[in-house]
């Protein structure tokens, strides 16, 4: 039993951590909340408070640890008595910390009091013995957003409608399909709906499919209620379902993200071939770009000086069918005004010890905002680390407290237009003196007081005066009471006045209540700049600068703790400020010190610095091991026995003979099979023998196979396979289909197999299209496929009836136009006939299918150096779908500059923005006639200009096209100093001389000129760091790195660079 006494130790402790301090009536209320008093405050250090989610546990958390306690297991006697009753288990999570978790969840909206029975674990004063608390639980409570329909061109006859479910708490149920009624009005018949869960836990997606469209225009009612799952509310929608063979605008709706616009919705989807220019515009408007989703499409603008703005749709506008609108349409829309908002540009950085610590944001519709400064404690900042990232802010109560809050007038400078984004800046070295190796949280807010949105047409009048706020008045008794350690989100909620349905009401008091409206990040006052890599071989590498000169720091020490704040290692940098360690354990965070000063690093998994926008391919390496699962063949048959080979290639010689390999399998249900190991492998092959059953399910299974601590993984199919019991033949004319001729004519005939005829049996014809790399012979090198088209297509019923007398039909099957395909197809014909009993059989053949009459090649010639100050051709082909050429062609040509992203997002939906938006201008264009089928585009690009451009061509008649993407470059004797890219300033642009090189050559890495600094280089093969070093770089010249090849980096070497500026340096903004 432990002995909770108050000594002289505990004094501070006091002080630290005292309650606030409330008189509480002896009549105990559920209407009011409890709040211990600070006589609490030698014994309990925090407990669960406020308002939880309805799932959540209870936790009361002493100041002393408790000795000879067994953690996570049910105490006998539960402490926590709570009204209205509760039933559930009690158990030490820590040596400090109870926890009760119910055996249900807590009921929405209802407050619960709280009597812990204190005494149970120490002697302690009478009138303390129950510490008594209340808390409140969350209102559940939905509301319900309906998209605008979607139809799609591969099947308009039907329509999806779709949308999204937010609860204000969690909902732990996998279908909420029972809460919806969806019908068309004024029949019976229900609409399957179908739900599904999203990343966030109160949020579901749903989605009607295949509601049929008919002559008339139809209208859905949907319907959602809660009472099945305890929530009291019902919503409902109606929406308008287009009729068949009729095209016209369904709606318009302002949009904000990704930007600003207008999403205009179309009973059928929109041709892909028409030039939309001119035919939808906006008043006062002059920079605007579409993006096309089948009958969706998206009017992206630059918001110019307007109180309102007037949308004209054309009538010429046309559907898939190139049948137009019918009719102009007019619409006037009220400018839309931002949300009040505030936004930090950054969540977590490191200011050094300048002159200037300016940390940057962003606001709109604020008149003002508040700032806080939370000083996260030296002596405290591991543990913070242990409970969050360096971006997070849990429990800060526990490891910090305010130390500076003030409010900030933004109406200072009468330039800025508030109703509008606006940049500006915090210098926090003019606020607060930074203590090395703390961490500071910033969080600006704002009031109801502060906004400039108006509401009822009016904003409303300020009743605060910025100049005579008092900017440093501390709220110490918030700090002391740990009532918010667990959470912060609805501490300042006022329950009388708020209302959830309300919270994305600017006009409503919720609105300014709730913590997501905050910006928040985390600063640490540090000189110290840290670069870390590790492997999973325990081994970590350092490099430690100066981020005031980027001078590497010599004998600073390091230290690797493990996640209980245990040192696993320990060593100090050499002369380069380079070091690396071994440590005995899985690395947590790690601590760099040097001249008083400290900077903490996490090294968590998942929390490293993204490499996927670089070319980080090849071979992948398991700690220095490579392995390979191969089987006799790729499906198996319930009951067959399963050979499988696990090839391992251990060139650092890591595992020992007769080390075990372990295989193990797990059947399509994720269910545990069985497990074999295997010591005896020769010349790194091990056989693994796996007998099957019979009756065994069928599917995907997944094998593993682990050694050395890694593991590797193949997916193994068993399948059942029905043989077919009926001969089925579709004849098709040719070799190939072309989509121009509309329909194809086929003869279907089915028989038995035993030579019966398939008389009367019903059968069905369907067919899918999937995009493939469109090739002609003569023309290898030559790009065909449309980089900036996407092409799905959902497979098609062409044909539904019954065979005749003599198991024969012939057949007239109506072909789809696939206008969007990006070249050649293969479809895929799949014919079902079905046995009297049901059971099919199934034929599928494949056949190459043309949906144009012409397809456009460019040779791009990708093996080429491109430069600048010279001249170079594109050359062009147009062929038939037979590959022949075909002369006088009439062909339309633009080349664009793509922005810096486009070799990291080289997606097809990127580049179709360059080809339709009308403030991306293109730098070149014109129109050209093949002459015996082939043609050219000659240009040159000249310096300073450089980078990535985009050529896009195009078959006027036929509508097809092709284009590629050619970087540009200086040619190396001018050296690529002084380049610029806005978009690109985080990024470090280099290239290597080759592509692939041999053992003993040099390989030459030139960085262009940033700024005077070092640059951090690191030679990786994959699962170790081979060389680190520093070298100079200049502002005014590219720097040249050279190193020689050698057999370790075999069979990747990855060059890494990682470039390092003095923190004043004005140069770039990096």
């Amino acid at each position: 039993m432990m002995k909770l006494k108050c000594n002289q130790l505990l004094a501070g402790c006091f002080i630290l951590l005292s309650l606030f301090i409330y008189s509480c009536s002896s009549k105990k209320s559920l209407d009011v909340d409890i709040v211990p008093t600070a006589e609490f405050a030698p014994y309990i250090s925090a407990y669960t408070g406020g308002v939880v989610p309805k799932n959540s546990a209870i936790q009361v958390e002493f100041t002393q640890n408790v000795t000879g306690i067994e953690l996570l297991t049910q105490l006998p006697k539960n402490p926590f008595s709570i009204s209205p009753k509760v039933k559930g288990d009690a158990q030490w999570i820590s040596a400090n910390t109870i926890e009760f978790t119910p055996s249900e969840n807590f009921k929405s909206g209802q407050r619960y009091q709280v009597d812990f029975d204190l005494e149970q674990f120490g002697s302690v004063p009478k009138e303390l013995k129950t510490f008594s608390f209340s808390f409140r639980v969350i209102e559940q409570l939905f509301t319900m957003t309906v998209n605008p329909v979607y139809i799609s061109s591969s099947n308009v006859e039907k329509v999806e409608l779709s949308g999204t479910l937010t609860f204000s708490d969690a909902e732990e149920i996998e279908d909420l399909s029972s809460l919806f009624t969806a019908k068309i009005k004024n029949t019976k018949d229900l609409l399957q709906v179908v739900t599904s869960k999203t990343i966030s836990t109160n949020t579901y997606r749903f989605t009607i499919p295949n509601i049929p469209r008919t002559d008339e225009a139809q209208e859905l009612e949907l319907l959602v209620d809660g009472s099945s799952i305890g929530i009291n509310q019902l919503e409902k929608s109606v929406v308008k379902i287009p009729a068949l063979n009729s095209f016209e605008l369904l709606s318009v709706e302002p949009i904000s993200l990704p930007e600003n616009g207008y999403l205009l919705t179309f009973s059928d989807p929109l041709s892909t071939k028409q030039n939309l220019n001119g035919l939808v515009e906006l008043s006062d408007v002059i920079s605007y770009t579409f993006e096309r989703d089948e009958n969706r499409l998206y009017f992206y603008y630059e918001p110019v000086k307007s109180e309102s703005y007037t949308l004209k749709v054309n009538q010429g506008i046309k559907n898939h069918e190139d049948k137009s609108l019918g009719a102009d349409r007019t619409f006037v829309f009220d400018a839309q005004r931002f949300l009040p908002a505030v936004e930090l540009l950054t969540d977590a950085a490191i200011l050094p010890n300048s002159k200037e610590l300016i940390l940057p944001f962003k606001s709109v519709n604020l008149r003002a905002v508040d700032l806080q400064v939370i000083q996260i404690y030296e002596n405290n900042a591991l543990s913070f680390l242990q409970n969050n990232k360096f971006t997070g802010n849990s429990q800060l109560n526990r490891f910090g407290r305010l130390v500076h809050q003030e409010t900030l007038d933004l109406t200072l400078d009468q330039r800025y237009d508030l109703s509008k984004w606006n940049n500006f800046s915090i210098d926090l070295a003019k606020l607060f003196k930074q203590d090395p190796g703390s961490i500071y949280h910033i969080v600006l807010s704002f009031k109801q007081e502060y906004s400039l949105y108006p509401c009822n047409g009016e904003v409303v009048k300020p009743t605060y005066n910025p100049l005579t706020q008092t900017p440093n008045v501390l709220d110490d008794e918030t700090w002391d009471d740990p009532n918010y350690y667990y959470s912060t989100y609805y501490q300042n909620v006022d329950w009388s006045v708020y209302d959830w349905r309300e919270r994305n009401n600017p006009c409503h008091p919720t609105f300014y209540m709730t913590g997501d409206r905050h910006a928040s990040c985390n600063v640490m006052a540090s000189n110290i700049g840290v670069t870390v890599k590790r492997n999973k071989n325990k081994e970590v590498w350092v490099a430690l600068s100066d981020l005031l000169t980027v001078e590497p720091l010599a004998k600073a020490e390091v230290v690797v703790y493990n996640y209980q704040l245990q040192p696993i290692g320990k060593t100090l940098t050499d002369k380069e400020g380079l070091a690396t360690l071994k440590v005995e354990g899985v690395p947590f965070v790690l601590v760099a010190s040097a001249n008083n000063q400290k900077t903490y690093v996490r090294l968590v998994d998942g929390e490293e610095k993204s490499t996927s926008r670089f070319d980080v391919g090849g071979e992948e390496v398991q700690k220095g091991l490579k392995g390979l699962i191969y089987g006799e063949r790729g499906v198996w048959r319930p009951g067959d026995t399963l050979h499988i080979t696990f090839m391992l290639h251990d060139e650092e010689q890591r595992i020992p003979a007769n080390h075990p390999v372990s295989f193990e399998l797990f059947n399509p249900r994720g269910q545990f099979y069985t497990k074999k190991t295997s010591t005896d492998g020769l010349n790194g092959f091990y056989k693994f023998t796996i007998p099957t059953a019979q009756d065994d399910p069928t599917g995907v299974w997944n094998a593993y196979v682990k050694v050395g601590g890694s593991t590797f993984h193949k997916p193994l199919r068993i399948e059942t396979i029905k043989p077919n019991r009926l001969k089925i033949n579709l004849g098709l004319p040719d070799d190939l289909i072309q989509a121009k001729r509309k329909t194809l004519p086929v003869n279907l005939y089915s028989e038995w197999l035993t030579g019966a005829k398939a008389s009367n049996l019903k059968t069905k014809v369907e067919l899918s299209l999937a995009r493939v790399n469109t090739q002609f012979d003569k023309f290898n090198n030559y790009q065909f496929n449309n980089p900036t088209t996407q092409f799905s297509y959902q497979k098609k019923e062409l044909f539904s009836g019954v065979l005749n007398e003599e198991g024969k039909l012939a057949l007239e099957l109506e072909l789809p136009e696939a206008n969007e395909a990006p070249g050649m197809l293969q479809a895929y014909f799949t014919t079902q006939v079905f046995e009297p009993g049901g059971n099919a059989s199934i034929y599928t053949q494949t056949i190459p299918y043309a949906p144009f009459d012409a397809f456009v090649g460019v040779q791009m010639k990708n093996e080429e150096e491109w430069l600048t100050d010279e001249d170079h051709q594109l050359d062009i082909v147009v062929v038939n779908e037979q590959g022949k050429l075909i002369d006088q062609r009439e062909l339309e040509y633009d080349i664009y500059k793509l922005d810096w992203s486009w070799w990291w997002d080289n997606s097809s939906n990127y580049l179709s923005n360059y080809v339709n938006n009308t403030s991306k201008k293109p730098i070149k264009s014109g129109k050209l006639t093949t002459t015996k089928g082939k043609s050219a585009i000659n240009f040159r690009v000249n310096y300073p200009d450089w980078g990535a451009y985009f050529v896009y061509i195009k078959d006027v008649q036929g509508g097809h096209a092709t284009g590629g993407t050619m970087y540009i470059d200086w040619p190396s004797w001018r050296g690529r100093a002084n380049r610029y890219d806005p978009s690109g300033i985080t990024m470090l642009s280099f290239s290597v001389d080759k592509k692939e090189y041999q053992v003993g050559e040099k390989v030459t890495t030139i960085i262009p000129a940033a700024s005077n600094g070092k640059a951090l280089v690191s030679l990786e093969n994959g699962s170790r760091v081979l060389k680190q070093e520093w070298i100079n770089v200049s502002s005014d010249n590219d720097t040249k790195y050279v190193f020689e090849v050698t057999a370790d980096m075999a069979p990747n070497i990855y060059v890494h660079i990682s470039l390092l500026q003095p923190h004043a340096q004005t140069i770039n903004n990096l």
